[in-house]
């Protein structure tokens, strides 16, 4: 799987909708875009601290497909907790 920057700004912006769906206050939550190149990582931050699912200081991934791939395993868990919240369990 190739991802482009555009798969991961949408994988995040349905991941800061499900959450806060869940109830998280997702305000100031921003996605640093990476470059591998540069040495720089895919990162999800709110005032300096990671967001909730994400790796140590927010990290995602070093590139566009492992940024995917984090953000879609994290909104199959938001979606799983907000099913079962909606069933009632």
């Amino acid at each position: 799987m190739t991802a482009s920057i555009s798969d991961v700004r949408n994988a995040y912006k349905l991941y800061t909708k499900l959450a806060k769906e869940a109830g998280f206050d997702t305000t100031g939550w921003n996605l640093v875009e990476g470059s591998k190149t540069a040495g720089v990582a895919y990162r999800s931050y709110r005032n300096g601290s990671g967001t909730p699912g994400t790796q140590i200081a927010g990290y995602l991934g070093s590139t566009k497909t492992e940024a995917l791939e984090a953000l879609r395993f994290i909104n199959e868990t938001l979606w799983s907790v907000l099913k079962l919240k909606r069933n009632g369990s």
